[in-house]
């Protein structure tokens, strides 16, 4: 099943995972290279980056894991508590409203909090074009410099 937590962002598993019924402006975060326990932060704060600059060019996010429960729903708190500019686990309320079978591994969860954490302090400038948050030393967003002439 999948479940949307916010109009923008959602979660399903692998063996449940479809792109029927999902806008075609939908990008997939695939997370199976993660593991379902303690991941290096840096991984985790890569890949919300780049969910997050598909989300600021309209987007839709949809993160996917093999079963659903822990790493997804964990990524989805953690764009969303960066996003909205909550606390982690308040932003997991948020999750777990939508999505009432997530549960969130607990070092999945300190790992995340550590990119959580990155992203505060590393996303300080914004893409001139799109508005995506970037790093210091970034002209430009991923999207745009990748289509830049």
């Amino acid at each position: 099943m999948r479940y949307l937590i916010t109009n923008k962002i959602g979660t399903t598993s692998l063996t449940e995972f479809t792109l029927e019924g999902y806008p075609e402006n939908t990008y997939v975060v695939p997370l199976l290279d993660l593991v379902d326990g303690k991941n290096d932060p840096f991984i985790i704060y890569m890949k919300l980056k780049e969910a997050l600059g598909q989300f600021c060019l309209g987007r839709r996010i949809l993160f996917v894991c093999y079963a659903g429960l822990s790493r997804s729903n964990g990524m989805a708190t953690t764009l969303i508590a960066y996003i909205q500019n909550l606390d982690w686990e308040d932003a997991y309320t948020i999750v777990r409203k939508a999505c009432s079978r997530a549960q969130v591994c607990m070092d999945f969860r300190d790992s995340s909090l550590i990119a959580l954490q990155m992203m505060r302090e590393r996303l300080v400038k914004r893409c001139p074009y799109c508005n995506t948050p970037i790093e210091f030393w970034e002209e430009m967003c991923e999207y745009h410099w990748s289509h830049r002439r």
